[in-house]
């Protein structure tokens, strides 16, 4: 997964290294997840776990953007959870997925802050996006 800076699309500070960096590995051109659900949990496992861990989660490193998606910290840091990158935005506001930065992000709307997710990568199905949409729309249960 390509990730780096802020989890806001600027570039972290990057320290000179004496010892040469392997070559990136490439990111995987995302496809409709195929049983991909509106519940959270279907979310997580095929959506979060996949395509947004490898930048956003606490292993090792403070986590992109500050969000941190492991499985079991995922929900709190989404719903009603204000971003760090643009303060005045929340992550996921219950049943109104146009005014949640999640979507936004995903989407790559012109007012975000910092890059398209998944960043440096192919954006996500928009298949997959209408189904998160659908889950927000729902109240985004913990489901």
């Amino acid at each position: 997964m390509a990730c780096g800076g802020g989890g806001d699309g600027t570039p972290s500070p990057v320290q000179p290294s004496p010892v040469a960096s392997p070559a990136p590995t490439p990111t995987p051109t995302p496809t409709p997840a195929p049983a991909l659900q509106p519940t959270f949990s279907s979310i997580n496992t095929q959506v979060l776990q996949v395509w947004c861990i490898g930048c956003h989660s606490g292993v090792g490193r403070p986590p992109d953007g500050g969000l941190r998606l492991d499985a079991n910290a995922a929900y709190g840091e989404l719903v009603n959870a204000q971003s760090a990158g643009k303060p005045s935005a929340v992550r996921v506001v219950p049943r109104d997925p146009s005014g949640s930065y999640l979507i936004q992000k995903l989407e790559g709307r012109s007012d975000i802050i910092g890059d398209r997710m998944p960043f440096g990568g192919q954006p996500l199905a928009q298949s997959d996006i209408d189904v998160i949409r659908a889950w927000i729309s729902q109240g985004a249960p913990n489901n």
